[in-house]
C-alpha cells in the first residue's frame, strides 16, 4: 500500500507540474517576437494581450495531445480567470526583482514616500520603494489585459463551432432545397407525361398514334415495331388488324 501510495503522489505531482509548466513553444514564440523588427504589439496593453493569447493557446495544445480536446476546452474556459488572478502576483515579483537590481531607480519622484508620513515606521525602509516599483508596472491594467487575451483562445474556438454549425445547417438547407427541386421537377414530368395521355386519349381515341418520335416504326427500345398506325396493321406485324380473323 505504501509504495502503490508513493506513486500515486509521484504521478499526481507529475501531472500538476507539467500542467503548470510554461510550453517551450511559448517561449520560443516569445524569444522571436522581441527580436522581430515587427512585434505583434504596439504598445504594453497589446503585449499583454499577445503574451496571454499565446501562452494559452501552446497550454491548450499540450493539454489536447495529452488529455484530449475536451480537457483542452476546459482549460481555455478557464484560463481568463487563472490569468486574472495570477497577473497581480506576477507583476509583484516581477517588481521586487527589478528593484533589488536597480533600487535607486525607483527611489526618485516616489509618490510612495508619503506613506512614510503616516506609517512612521516604514521610515528607512525599502517598502517605498517597493511599492513604487509595482505601481511602474501597471498592475490593474496588466491584469484586465492579460485576462482579455487568455480569454481569446476560446472565444475563437466557440466562434469556430458556431461557423460549423452554421456551415451544417446550411449544407442541410441546401440539400433540402435540390431536393425540393427534383420533386418538383419528378412531379411536374410526371403531370406533363399525364397530360400528354390525355391529349393522345382525346385525339387519338382509334388507338392510332402519330408515326413519330417514340411512335415512329423501328421496334427500337420503346418504339413500336410497326409505328403509330397500329390499327392499320395486321397483327402478326404487331397491328390490331385481323386480329379478330386469326380467332
Amino acid at each position: 500500500m505504501g509504495r502503490r501510495r508513493s506513486r500515486d503522489d509521484v504521478r499526481e505531482k507529475t501531472i500538476m507540474a507539467k500542467l503548470l509548466s510554461v510550453p517551450e513553444q511559448h517561449m520560443q514564440n516569445w524569444g522571436d517576437a522581441l527580436i522581430s523588427k515587427d512585434p505583434p504589439w504596439s504598445n504594453t496593453p497589446e503585449y499583454h494581450q499577445w503574451a496571454a493569447q499565446d501562452l494559452t493557446q501552446e497550454k491548450s495544445k499540450e493539454i489536447a495531445q495529452d488529455y484530449g480536446n475536451l480537457a483542452a476546452g476546459a482549460f481555455e474556459l478557464g484560463a481568463p480567470f487563472m490569468a486574472l488572478g495570477a497577473s497581480p502576483i506576477y507583476d509583484t515579483a516581477q517588481a521586487i526583482s527589478k528593484y533589488n537590481q536597480e533600487p535607486g531607480k525607483y527611489e526618485v519622484n516616489n509618490k510612495w514616500n508619503k506613506i512614510n508620513a503616516y506609517f512612521p515606521d516604514l521610515q528607512g525602509t525599502t517598502v517605498s520603494g517597493i511599492l513604487n516599483a509595482i505601481d511602474m508596472e501597471d498592475p490593474l491594467s496588466a491584469a484586465y489585459n492579460r485576462m482579455i487575451g487568455a480569454g481569446k483562445p476560446v472565444f475563437n474556438r466557440m466562434f469556430g463551432l458556431m461557423r460549423d454549425q452554421r456551415a451544417t445547417d446550411q449544407g442541410i438547407a441546401q440539400v433540402a432545397a435540390q431536393r425540393k427541386i427534383r420533386e418538383a421537377e419528378a412531379a411536374a414530368a410526371q403531370a406533363a407525361a399525364a397530360a400528354q395521355v390525355r391529349a393522345n386519349i382525346q385525339r387519338y381515341g382509334s388507338g392510332d398514334r402519330p408515326n413519330r418520335g417514340m411512335n415512329r416504326p423501328g421496334g427500337g427500345r420503346g418504339q413500336s415495331p410497326t409505328g403509330g398506325d397500329v390499327s392499320g396493321t395486321p397483327f402478326s406485324r404487331g397491328g390490331l388488324a385481323t386480329m379478330f380473323q386469326r380467332r
